[in-house]
């Protein structure tokens, strides 16, 4: 720490003392990286408030003003890691229907009503259907896999989609 006269600015002091600044920082951190920003954090909002110069304790203000810093990094840190789930496959959890039976029942029989609608159409009709709107494969991915020309699959998934035009209707509802 370099020579603190009663005369320097607050600008000076934190410059001369911002290795001390900062280990108070980490004192209470914890983590290097975080007791810097926590310093930078100190040094900006003070900046910003642009403090009238005749501090009588300049070092004081600067250590108390990054101590209080630190410790509302500190309670942020606790708050965020309470919100957090550790060691939880989020993947398994299971989340509510929060649709009610007789929602579940029409569904079903909604989709069953399709399903038996797309046995009507020529098999190669409802695999193209089938593979654009359910594995979404594009237009140009569906032709190349049932060997066929692009307009072909075109027109077998806007037959599809005609057929199933009466029963889209009740899935709106």
């Amino acid at each position: 720490m370099s020579l603190i006269t009663t005369e320097s600015s607050l600008e000076e002091v934190f410059i001369a003392s911002r290795g001390h600044l900062v280990r108070i920082a980490r004192r209470i951190l914890r983590n290097p990286e975080l007791a810097d920003e926590a310093v930078q954090d100190t040094y900006l909002r003070i900046a910003e408030m642009r403090m009238e110069p005749g501090v009588a304790r300049p070092l004081a203000y600067w250590s108390r003003a990054v101590c209080n810093m630190a410790l509302d990094y500190l309670r942020r840190q606790e708050r965020e890691n309470a919100y957090r789930i550790h060691g939880v496959d989020v993947e398994a959890i299971e989340i509510p229907d929060s649709r009610s039976p007789e929602r579940i029942l029409f569904e079903s029989q909604t989709i069953r009503l399709i399903d038996q609608t797309l046995d009507t159409v020529p098999p190669k009709t409802r695999e193209a259907f089938e593979l654009y709107r359910i594995k979404g494969l594009t237009q140009r991915q569906i032709a190349e896999h049932m060997q066929c020309a692009l307009g072909l699959v075109n027109s077998r998934i806007a037959d599809a989609s005609q057929a199933i035009a009466v029963h889209r209707s009740l899935l709106d509802h």
